[in-house]
């Protein structure tokens, strides 16, 4: 009876090991400059929400600072010192004198 004995090796040897890591690295390359500054701009629409939201804010505070005054109307009779918005709304009022 004869022994066979073979000599087959599992495993990878150093050259396919290297060519994988410069393949991995060149593809990693790549998909960094092509995807990196979606990376670093990502926060950019957080934070035009945000200013945004402010904005609507201040402008909420602003209509409700002009709607303590009352509108201006042909028919009505003010007293003095009376505070009272133009029908244009251009962002001022009138202090009447009369």
């Amino acid at each position: 009876m004869k022994l066979r004995i073979t000599l087959y090796q599992s495993g990878f040897t150093l050259i396919e090991i290297i060519a994988t890591v410069v393949v991995l690295a060149v593809f990693s390359a790549m998909m960094l400059t092509f995807l990196g500054s979606s990376f670093v701009k990502s926060s950019d629409p957080i934070k035009w929400s945000k200013s945004s939201s402010n904005l609507n804010k201040v402008m909420a505070n602003i209509t409700a600072d002009y709607n303590q005054f009352q509108k201006w109307k042909n028919s009505t009779n003010y007293n003095v010192g009376d505070k009272v918005l133009p029908i244009s709304m251009n962002g001022r009022y009138v202090i009447t004198l009369v």
